[in-house]
């Protein structure tokens, strides 16, 4: 017989490994939705056509105006070149606004403002506008009196190699000081850059993948419409 104890742990075991195996499903059902909904052009477009095939079947409902399948073909045929075409179009405008800042509507005032009998203004430069910036070291300036006799001549040779030293000990001081600034602002343009870099990768991507399903799904939706066209 099974004791009391051991039958309640195999049902916590059970249960624990029941919620991990659902938890589990879940997750399963949930990248698979994932993976289908990325095909999102395709399957829309192809939810259309069964639609529009299917209704072409139907018989007329009396209470509604009945219209015949050549009408309907056309009316279906113009709003699907209407909406693809116009979805092909935010597409590109959405493109030239993530790398020109500024969309199709910027680029045609740009060029209407171009037109040869229309004057640009003038650029002026003013003098506030230029900089010139330059960093030496603090020059060091010491007088001194010739020197008459051994002892003096001994004195001011020891107080030449002293101020030498000194003005070494100067330089090298204002060197590191000069590479610590250097180095702060190349790993501040570094960190720049990286950001920048990592900007418009982020821009590529989104109209690699975005731009480039939008644009899809307005071509199907444009030959879908053309073919109902042709065959109206």
């Amino acid at each position: 017989m099974i004791s009391i104890e051991r039958r309640k742990r195999l049902k916590a075991n059970y249960l624990r490994k029941s919620k991990s195996l659902r938890r589990d499903n879940n997750k399963l059902l949930l990248r698979i939705l994932k993976w289908i909904w990325r095909g999102w052009p395709v399957l829309i477009w192809a939810l259309i056509i069964i639609s529009h095939q299917i209704s072409s079947h139907l018989p007329c409902i009396e209470s509604l105006p009945c219209l015949s399948n050549q009408q309907v073909d056309k009316a279906l045929s113009f709003f699907l070149n209407l909406i693809g075409g116009l979805l092909v179009l935010y597409s590109i405008n959405s493109n030239l606004g993530l790398f020109r800042q500024g969309g199709i509507a910027t680029l045609f005032l740009k060029w209407l403002k171009s037109f040869p009998m229309i004057k640009g203004e003038p650029i002026t430069i003013s003098p506030n506008s230029i900089t010139c910036s330059t960093s030496i070291s603090s020059p060091r300036i010491e007088a001194y009196k010739k020197p008459e006799t051994i002892e003096e001549l001994y004195k001011y040779t020891k107080g030449q190699i002293s101020f030498v030293m000194d003005d070494i000990k100067e330089q090298r001081k204002y060197t590191n000081q000069q590479i610590d600034s250097l180095s702060k602002k190349v790993s501040s343009q570094n960190t720049k850059l990286v950001k920048e870099l990592g900007g418009i990768n982020q821009q590529l991507k989104s109209v690699v993948i975005g731009g480039f399903k939008i644009q899809l799904f307005g071509v199907l939706l444009v030959i879908y419409g053309s073919y109902l066209s042709f065959s109206a």
